[in-house]
């Protein structure tokens, strides 16, 4: 019986196999990612060209300080604007070592994580403002993301959504934010 040489076939398929994987690796990578945040300890404030300005607290998927500057007409519909997300959050780990002068007797110490800046245009919404004219809550606002740093520089399309209700009472203040990107 002759000897049949597989080698070709072998390495044939051995190129198949790695085009698929690499196929898969980009296609993966190249999808978006849903983050859902919840929103509170609201400061609103007007800035020198007229602009709303709503920061809020962020927990969840990327916590950190969530800024809006909107752009708003006499009715409270939004007609542009820009927002940011800096993700940053402290991490307390327990440090076995000993406790330095004036340190945390529990052994615990807290570290800054920094993991960067989302950002974007703000495309529409509504403010809601009470007699007044503080602003209570703010509703639709539909965001573009446009851009990041460090660990989020790769974000340069997306869309989201915001929501803040009860402004005006900074302790029981909420909302909702979410981002695809």
């Amino acid at each position: 019986m002759p000897k049949v040489f597989v080698w070709p076939n072998v390495r044939a398929f051995a190129i198949l196999a790695v085009v698929f994987l690499v196929g898969a690796f980009v296609v993966v990578n190249a999808q978006s990612a849903n983050f859902d945040m919840k929103l509170s300890t609201p400061a609103v404030t007007v800035d020198e060209n007229g602009r709303t300005i709503v920061t809020m607290m962020a927990s969840g998927d990327l916590p950190g300080a969530f800024t809006l500057a909107l752009n708003t007409n006499p009715d409270g519909t939004v007609s542009g604007g820009e927002w940011a997300l800096i993700v940053s959050h402290t991490v307390v780990i327990q440090d076995p070592g000993p406790v330095e002068p004036g340190g945390d007797p529990d052994g615990q110490r807290e570290f800054l994580v920094q993991k960067g800046v989302l950002k974007g245009t703000v495309d529409s919404g509504t403010v809601h403002w009470n007699q007044d004219g503080s602003v209570t809550s703010i509703t639709g606002v539909s965001l573009s993301v446009t851009g990041g740093t460090q660990e989020y520089e790769p974000a340069t399309g997306g869309s989201g959504s915001a929501n803040g209700y009860f402004l005006t009472d900074r302790d029981n203040a909420d909302g909702t934010l979410a981002l695809t990107f």
